[in-house]
């Protein structure tokens, strides 16, 4: 049986910003940080309130920058095979009534075949990204010391962490 847990966050809201290098685009991106309320789920239901905490993306392909998407094609593209393999064998496997599992191959069928639908689409997704980047060859990452809020415009107020007064966004270094 498959269990769908997870996290998910509620009430997302920008708080702060700073270059830094995305592994998925691989390149030196400004990645900015939300601030939002965090559950845990079971078959989305949220069960355990986990708190406030930040989650950094990045401003281009908004995916987590630490995490390569490299790794989850190739995890999808494997999944989704070996999910393909155990299919066609359900198909061959003797069966004393064929009838009276026909409901399950079927399922099983279209689970392979959403599993193969979003291997083509994490794929197509993570190659967007890439040839996003084909021509971004820096491989140094400039410090954020801009002096005016790149979501509203108005001028950082100055001091240890500078602070729009508009949107309440920090600088992080």
């Amino acid at each position: 049986m498959i269990i769908l847990h997870g996290v998910y966050s509620l009430g997302k809201k920008i708080v702060a910003y700073r270059n830094g290098f995305c592994l998925t685009c691989a390149a030196s991106r400004r990645i900015y940080g939300l601030r939002a309320f965090r559950f845990f789920h079971l078959f989305y239901v949220p069960l355990i309130p986990l708190g406030f905490g930040r989650i950094w993306r990045c401003s281009v392909c908004h995916f987590d920058p630490r995490e390569n998407a490299a790794v989850e094609v190739g995890w999808a593209w494997f999944g989704s095979v070996l999910f393909g393999i155990m299919s066609v064998t359900g198909w061959f496997d003797a069966q004393p009534d064929p009838r009276k599992v026909w409901g399950i191959l079927l399922s099983i069928w279209l689970i392979f075949l959403f599993l193969l639908w979003r291997a083509v689409f994490i794929t197509r997704r993570y190659r967007s990204v890439a040839m996003l980047n084909r021509g971004d060859k820096q491989s140094f990452i400039k410090m954020a010391n801009e002096n005016i809020c790149p979501f509203c415009g108005t001028m950082l107020m100055v001091g240890d962490h500078p602070i729009c007064p508009q949107c309440g966004v920090e600088r992080v270094y």
